[in-house]
């Protein structure tokens, strides 16, 4: 998800690192698009209601967002996992991955690594995750080495769609801001348009 530099979300961009003068690409470090972090107590898929942008919640070191997706799991998963569709998101609205950037080897300790490059032809970046549980298409946890930053993507069936959480642990203190949830909200947003244009 792990949102999750020039994204998280991966972290998702998406979905472990030093601080460095850009922060576009990192699913942490992101400028926030216009949202509102709202704490959600609903706890299975049927009782969330349907979300047209992604809700992001500060906790400690922990940040939490969910987002509606308008598709099942099996595609999510696939977005999550291949080059084509990490390339497609992980940017969000901050950045851009370059999709012959992205490296996956999707084994419990392999790992996955993509290019960002921020707005205007600004400076990249390139970000590097660890595999550390695969269970497709359900639950996804990978830590960014650098940082220490762990990130759990879960997915759940919604009706004809799917529920998202990206849950990321041991934010470093520079990354328990509200650009930072803003920053992962905006992949997510990015990947259900992703999911909505390849649909069609």
């Amino acid at each position: 998800m792990p949102p999750n530099s020039a994204r998280h979300p991966s972290h998702t961009s998406p979905p472990h690192h030093t601080r460095t003068p850009s922060t576009a690409g990192h699913p942490s470090h992101a400028p926030p698009p216009h949202h509102t972090p709202t704490p959600s107590t609903a706890r299975h898929p049927s009782l969330y209601p349907r979300r047209r942008r992604a809700d992001s919640e500060l906790r400690g070191d922990e940040l939490i967002a969910r987002r509606e997706l308008p598709a099942a799991p099996g595609r999510v998963w696939e977005a999550f996992t291949s080059p084509g569709g990490i390339a497609a998101f992980w940017g969000g609205s901050h950045a851009s991955v370059p999709a012959g950037s992205v490296v996956v080897d999707l084994r419990v300790g392999g790992e996955f690594a993509l290019d960002t490059r921020a707005p205007g032809g600004g400076a990249g970046r390139r970000l590097r995750f660890v595999y550390v549980s695969i269970d497709p298409p359900r639950e996804l946890v990978f830590d960014e080495p650098v940082t220490g930053l762990r990130t759990t993507v879960t997915l759940r069936p919604a009706g004809d769609g799917t529920h998202l959480t990206v849950h990321q642990r041991r934010l470093p203190p520079e990354l328990r801001t509200t650009q930072a949830a803003g920053g992962l909200a905006s992949i997510l947003d990015a990947l259900a348009t992703h999911l909505s244009r390849s649909s069609r």
